[in-house]
């Protein structure tokens, strides 16, 4: 709000806070997926190499969601508290990579099991499992859902997992991009304490979009940077 003194109406001076916390989470988030990069590099020229693919497609969303999680947190609930966000950062982190692993092995597991025409049900399935998990993350910071906020999430559920279960070949990895959103989407969709929020929805995507942009370009100059070491 603007104030008036002797000399007329003042405006307040800009909040910086909100850009960097948004820089914070974007180094933070590039060191983690240049390590895991590194990491994923020199896995790959081990003798089980093909093993190595887990490390960017389980890590590269539990560093997406970590990151998400933090920035609804402050940007969208108002939440100011450092251990706070670390926390949300830490759980949410934490359910998408019990999500991401789930999608990946799950599929592998069920193959022997089960007919192929069932396999995009399973990998469906994680979909489920990541709304769940959501779920817990919100009820564990003290968040809840409205009733939109339940129908939203319901719907937006419904839709990825038709998605899913109807691109087979490609609902593998289209999945280990929708996963960190599900995990994520229930603290966005739960009531905030204050109608004040710190930035508008728009401006919450595109941040959240710019980590997703620093977390596959820190994996991709990881394993570059170890195919140029070799």
């Amino acid at each position: 709000m603007t104030e008036l003194t002797s000399g007329g109406w003042n405006e307040p001076p800009p909040d910086h806070r909100p850009w960097r916390l948004l820089a914070v989470v974007l180094a933070a988030s590039a060191a983690l997926a240049l390590l895991l990069g590194l990491i994923g590099g020199l896995w790959g020229r081990t003798p089980a190499g093909n093993t190595a693919l887990v490390v960017p497609f389980a890590g590269g969303p539990a560093i997406a969601a970590g990151a998400w999680a933090a920035l609804t947190l402050a940007l969208r609930l108002g939440e100011t508290g450092v251990s706070r966000l670390w926390l949300g950062a830490v759980l949410g982190g934490a359910a998408a990579l019990v999500a991401s692993l789930m999608a990946i092995f799950l599929p592998i597991v069920s193959s022997n099991s089960l007919p192929p025409a069932m396999y995009p049900l399973a990998t469906a399935s994680t979909d489920v499992l990541a709304a769940l998990l959501g779920l817990a993350l919100a009820r564990a910071l003290g968040y809840r859902l409205s009733s939109t906020g339940w129908l939203v999430l319901g719907v937006a559920l419904a839709l990825l997992t038709l998605l899913v279960a109807l691109v087979p070949g490609l609902g593998a990895i289209l999945n280990l991009i929708l996963l960190p959103v599900l995990v994520v989407l229930p603290l966005l969709l739960s009531d905030a304490p204050t109608t004040e929020r710190t930035w508008g929805n728009a401006q919450l995507a595109l941040a959240c979009l710019a980590v997703l942009i620093v977390v596959v370009v820190g994996l991709q100059v990881g394993g570059y940077l170890v195919s140029v070491a070799g």
